[in-house]
C-alpha cells in the first residue's frame, strides 16, 4: 500500500492510474486517519479495475478515486431535498477523516442548522436548487435571536456563527461534487467580525453603588457581576465565611469548597488546574508554617500551552492544606472525579448558595484570579515574581488581569492636585 505523504504538516494520499498519478489532501495531521483513506481510495481502484463500478459521462476518473463520486449528469438530476444534503454531510465527515472531538463540534453546527430549518421551514425553500446566499443570511440572522440560541446559553459570538456559516459552505461544496447543484450559495459571505462583549472589571463597592442606584442594564448587570475584583481583606472575608459554613457548603467531602476558594484566591490559581493539583505538586513545612505550591500552569487553547508556576502560601493557608492532606488518599489533592464540569457545576451552586443575603453579590474562582494579580500590583510586588505566581508569560498577559480601580486612580490624581496646589508645578498658561 502506498504510504501518505506528510506535506507542511498535513498528510496527502494518491494514487496511479495509467501512468497518471492521482493526489489529493487528507485534511489531516493524523497519520494513521491517513492510512485508513489510502487504504479506502485503493480499495476504490482495486473495484474500478474488477469492472464492478461504472462512471457516467462527466465523472473523471480522479473524482472517483479520490472522493467516491460515480454520478454527474446536470441534465438529469433528480432536485434533491436541503435535509437530504444535510443528511449526506454528517455521513462523509466521519472518522477516518477528521477527529473524534472535531466531527462533535461539526455535528453541533448541523444540529443547529436542523433546527433552523424545522422552526423556519415554511418561509424556507425545500429544494436545494433554490437555496440562495439570502437563505444562508437568514440562518445567520436567526442564530442571533432567542429562537436561535442554545438552550441555557447567551447570545452565541460572531465568530462561532461565522464557523457555522462556513461548515455550511463545506456542506455546499460536497453537493456541487455530487452534482446536484451548479454553485455554493455559501461562498462570498462577508464575514462578521469577532467583537467580544465589552467586560469592565470593578471593585465590589463600585458594583454595589451602580446596582443601587439602577444603572445598569439587565445584561450590564450580569457583566458587571462576573467581573468583579475584591481587594485583599475581601478576599480573606470569602475565604473565612466559607470555612465558617464548611459543613453546609461542599460538593463531595466538607471543606472542599473553602479549600479550592482559598487556594485560588490565595495564588491566582484557576480552578481547573486546584483540580488537578497533585500531592506531588505541594511542598509544605507545618513547623515553620512555609510552603508553596510549584506546578505548571496549564491554558486549553488550539495547543496546551505549559508554563511554570510558583506561588508561595500564607501559614494560615499552610495549616489548613496540611490538615486536608492528612486525611486524604490518593495521588490528587481533590481527589479523582470522572468528569470535571459535574463538579465545577455543583461547586457554583454551592457559591451562589453561600453567598446568598452577604455583600458579596457573585463569587467566582476566576474573579480571585484577577483580583490576586490586581492586589499583587498595588502591593508593589515585582512584575517577574506575579508572573511567576500566576504562569503568565508575557506582559500584555499580565495587563489583562490587573485593574486600576477608580478610588486607587484618584488618590493617585490627588498627588498630582495636591503638588500643584503647593506650588510645585507652574499653572498652565
Amino acid at each position: 500500500m502506498r504510504k501518505p505523504t506528510n506535506v507542511r504538516g498535513i498528510y496527502h494520499v494518491g494514487v496511479m492510474y495509467r501512468k497518471v498519478d492521482y493526489r489529493r489532501s487528507s485534511g489531516t495531521k493524523n497519520e494513521r486517519a491517513a492510512i485508513l483513506l489510502q487504504a479506502e481510495i485503493e480499495e476504490r481502484l482495486k473495484e474500478f479495475k474488477k469492472g464492478r463500478i461504472s462512471l457516467q459521462e462527466g465523472v473523471s476518473i480522479g473524482d472517483f478515486l479520490l472522493y467516491g463520486m460515480t454520478m454527474r449528469d446536470e441534465k438529469e438530476r433528480e432536485p434533491k431535498l436541503i435535509l437530504e444534503l444535510v443528511d449526506e454531510y454528517e455521513r462523509s465527515i466521519g472518522p477516518p477523516a477528521i477527529s473524534e472531538s472535531y466531527l462533535k463540534t461539526k455535528l453541533t453546527y448541523l444540529k443547529h442548522f436542523r433546527r433552523f430549518i424545522e422552526k423556519e421551514g415554511k418561509k424556507l425553500p425545500a429544494s436545494l436548487d433554490a437555496w440562495t446566499q439570502i437563505c444562508i443570511e437568514s440562518y445567520r440572522s436567526w442564530r442571533f435571536t432567542n429562537a436561535g440560541r442554545c438552550a441555557g446559553y447567551p447570545v452565541p459570538r460572531p465568530l462561532t456563527v461565522s464557523r457555522e456559516v462556513r461548515e455550511l459552505g463545506c456542506m455546499f461544496d460536497l453537493a456541487v461534487k455530487r452534482g446536484w447543484v451548479d454553485k455554493n450559495p455559501a461562498r462570498d459571505l462577508d464575514r462578521i467580525p469577532d467583537t467580544p462583549p465589552k467586560e469592565i472589571y470593578r471593585t465590589l463597592s463600585e458594583v454595589t453603588e451602580l446596582l443601587k442606584q439602577g444603572l445598569l442594564s439587565d445584561e450590564d448587570k450580569k457583566v458587571a457581576l462576573r467581573c468583579m475584583v475584591f481587594s485583599l481583606d475581601e478576599v480573606d472575608e470569602i475565604i473565612e465565611l466559607l470555612w465558617n459554613k464548611a459543613d453546609s457548603i461542599y460538593v463531595d467531602r466538607k471543606g472542599d469548597v473553602a479549600m479550592i476558594l482559598e487556594l485560588c484566591g490565595q495564588t491566582g490559581m484557576r480552578i481547573g488546574e486546584a483540580l488537578k493539583l497533585t500531592r506531588m505538586d505541594v511542598s509544605l513545612d507545618v513547623s515553620q508554617k512555609i510552603g508553596d505550591v510549584t506546578t505548571w500552569s496549564k491554558k486549553q487553547c488550539r495547543a496546551v500551552r505549559e508554563t511554570p508556576r510558583c506561588a508561595p502560601l500564607p501559614p494560615s493557608t499552610v495549616l489548613r492544606l496540611a490538615d486536608w492532606l492528612s486525611v486524604s488518599s490518593g495521588p490528587l489533592v481533590f481527589g479523582e472525579r470522572a468528569t470535571e464540569k459535574a463538579f465545577v457545576d455543583k461547586l457554583y451552586r454551592q457559591l451562589d448558595k453561600a453567598f446568598c443575603g452577604t455583600k458579596f453579590l457573585k463569587v467566582r474562582p476566576h474573579q480571585l484570579r484577577h483580583s490576586c494579580k490586581t492586589n499583587l500590583h498595588d502591593c508593589g510586588v515585582d512584575e517577574k515574581a506575579s508572573e511567576l505566581m500566576l504562569g503568565h508569560t508575557t506582559k500584555e498577559m499580565g495587563d489583562r488581569y490587573r485593574h486600576i480601580a477608580l478610588k486607587r486612580l484618584r488618590s493617585e490624581m490627588e498627588k498630582v492636585w495636591n503638588r500643584h496646589s503647593k506650588g510645585v508645578l507652574a499653572p498652565v498658561t
